[in-house]
């Protein structure tokens, strides 16, 4: 078993990227190591989509450093213009955009999707990596995203995720998992250990906030 394809909380001792194109700003707790865990199942010629990408957010251009095809997509138009990417760019980064190369903007395919319903055509990616997005949609959302996932899969892909535990509960999730045709690549643990990767950033949560990374495929495809 490789360890990698273990789906579980996420820890201080795992790797991680400070550096995506852009040093990642400090209060971006979880992100170094929930990129550094998704780009190790990126190969050069994998078609990938980033979901529900962000604007500012630099891995879906990192991505293209690491394969061909690259598609991004968020429900904010304002990843539909440049300026107003290099625009958000600097207001989370500040000086550090300014180290940004802006001939990263050409290269993913960029568009304005609904994850839970996209234009995209069916089995058209090897890998879909969807970071720290479903905690903040509805159920009925969640798992019409795990359905539109499914429907975008190519038979041998995978979906790579992160998820905010407890903003989304782990029981909830596998039951809509459950539902909806996907189930977990490999060994699957749930349990907190001592080292996990916790912030205290968020006080409605007094008990931390946790990442839990998901490595998922399609439910015919398990053992085979």
């Amino acid at each position: 078993m490789n360890e990698i394809l273990t789906s579980r909380f996420i820890t201080f001792d795992d790797p991680q990227i400070n550096k995506v194109i852009l040093e990642l700003p400090q209060n971006w707790w979880s992100r170094p190591y929930e990129y550094a865990w998704a780009s190790s199942f990126v190969d050069k010629d994998y078609v990938v989509l980033d979901a529900a990408c962000g604007i500012c957010h630099p891995f879906k251009f990192y991505l293209c450093n690491l394969c061909q095809n690259v598609y991004a997509c968020d429900l904010d138009e304002r990843l539909l213009s440049k300026k107003e990417i290099v625009k958000d760019m600097v207001i989370v980064f500040g000086q550090e955009a300014l180290n940004f190369p802006l001939e990263y903007l050409d290269k993913p395919h960029l568009s304005m999707q609904d994850i839970t319903e996209t234009s995209y055509n069916e089995a058209m990616f090897d890998r879909i990596i969807c970071i720290s997005v479903l905690e903040h949609l509805t159920q009925e959302k969640v798992l019409k995203t795990l359905w539109e996932f499914k429907r975008l899969l190519k038979d041998e892909g995978l979906i790579v995720l992160t998820l905010d535990y407890p903003y989304l509960e782990l029981e909830t999730f596998n039951l809509m998992l459950k539902e909806s045709g996907l189930t977990y690549v490999d060994k699957v643990v749930f349990e907190l250990p001592g080292n996990t990767l916790t912030t205290h950033l968020f006080p409605e949560f007094p008990g931390g906030l946790y990442s839990f990374r998901a490595l998922l495929q399609k439910e015919a495809n398990r053992g085979e």
